[in-house]
């Protein structure tokens, strides 16, 4: 075993190799080394049990990373078979608890054994091959991440600047908004919702007519700040409890409870689907005032998430964030008139569903 506080007090040269798949599944470097020569590891442990890997020189594993070595150095090619075993571990992976790929399961894999060097030829040929698809890949990946970070930047203008280039503007006094449009409003962004419900727990489906769709954080769409369409969990919850806490369309979802350092809690999204649901108590319901649009606000809320407005409203940080809402909800934004919100509620829903459309092409690409 070799924890995070080991790597940080023993840092070295050689790599640690975890169940990770991430970064070649390096979990960091440390000043010693257990392994030395030509090695397969995969992963024994997680959401990616099985994915193997061609390792060559000085290193360490934990133990959720198996290792295996070659008996006879002139009849196997080791990175032939990390392609072979990559193909057949997922048929032997466990999954009944928490996945799993373990060393007596992984020694009973049958693969096929062409002639050494027909491994060679072949693993050469694929080495090739895939490092030309995975620059193409590389390259797409980027050109979706520069289409985010245009997306991000349009919403951001538009809800803090509005549409008109030529607006007069005046201090907003609020250091993430800076200059705002002079008939905007600024105002506390609790100012603009009937309250913040948290979710409800419920039980387990039980097949009852109680059942109802519960949307959790993972049904949030992060990208789009929409509620995934798809197949949901059901909750039996009395009807007597979910009175005045069903759904409506234009209801708006916060996420009080997970995130992480690279997707930290505080998440919006809108809820527009036309089904009967409740949401879990990670999630907190809020339903805007009359004279806000909640197209706008949904937009405005995911500019204030890509500023970090969340970052002082973290009760805690270790493993699960949750989020002081009452603290989220008291920052400021600037808000223009009812109608201005609608017309850049719909210029963001149009220039959006274009830029999707370009990410989904891509992804449809790769």
């Amino acid at each position: 075993m070799i924890s995070q506080e080991e790597v940080g007090e023993h840092k070295g040269e050689y790599p640690v190799y975890s169940s990770q798949t991430e970064n070649d599944g390096i979990l960091g470097y440390i000043d010693s080394y257990d392994f030395e020569g030509t090695y397969l590891t995969w992963t024994t442990d997680g959401a990616k049990a099985g994915t193997v890997f061609f390792r060559d020189g000085r290193f360490n594993c934990t133990n959720v990373c198996g290792t295996l070595r070659a008996k006879d150095a002139t009849r196997i090619e080791p990175n032939f078979f990390r392609y072979a075993l990559n193909l057949a571990s997922s048929w032997f992976v466990r999954y009944d608890i928490n996945p799993k790929l373990m060393n007596n399961v992984m020694a009973r894999i049958r693969v096929q054994k062409p002639p050494f060097e027909e491994q060679r030829a072949i693993a050469a040929f694929l080495d090739r091959e895939t490092a030309r698809l995975d620059t193409l890949i590389a390259k797409k990946e980027e050109l979706i991440e520069r289409l985010q970070e245009k997306r991000t930047a349009l919403i951001s203008r538009a809800v803090t600047k509005g549409l008109d280039a030529h607006a007069r503007m005046k201090d907003s006094g609020v250091g993430w908004l800076g200059d705002v449009p002079e008939g905007w409003e600024v105002k506390r962004l609790k100012f603009t919702i009937d309250g913040c419900q948290n979710g409800m727990w419920g039980d387990e489906p039980n097949g009852t007519a109680d059942d109802i769709i519960c949307i959790r954080v993972a049904d949030f769409d992060r990208v789009t700040s929409r509620v995934r369409d798809r197949e949901f969990t059901l909750r039996a919850v009395p009807l007597s409890q979910r009175r005045g806490r069903e759904l409506q369309a234009g209801d708006l979802l916060l996420e009080k409870s997970g995130g992480g350092e690279l997707q930290p809690v505080g998440k919006v999204v809108l809820y527009d689907l036309p089904y009967q649901a409740i949401c879990s108590n990670f999630v907190a319901r809020m339903q805007p005032l009359d004279e806000y649009d909640s197209r706008f606000l949904n937009y405005l809320f995911d500019a204030a998430y890509a500023g970090r407005l969340n970052v002082n409203s973290l009760k805690q940080n270790t493993g699960i964030q949750n989020l002081d809402s009452d603290a989220y909800l008291s920052e400021r934004a600037g808000f223009p008139p009812f109608e201005e919100q609608r017309a850049i509620a719909a210029h963001l829903d149009h220039e959006t569903a274009r830029l999707d459309a370009l990410v989904a092409k891509i992804q449809d690409a790769i």
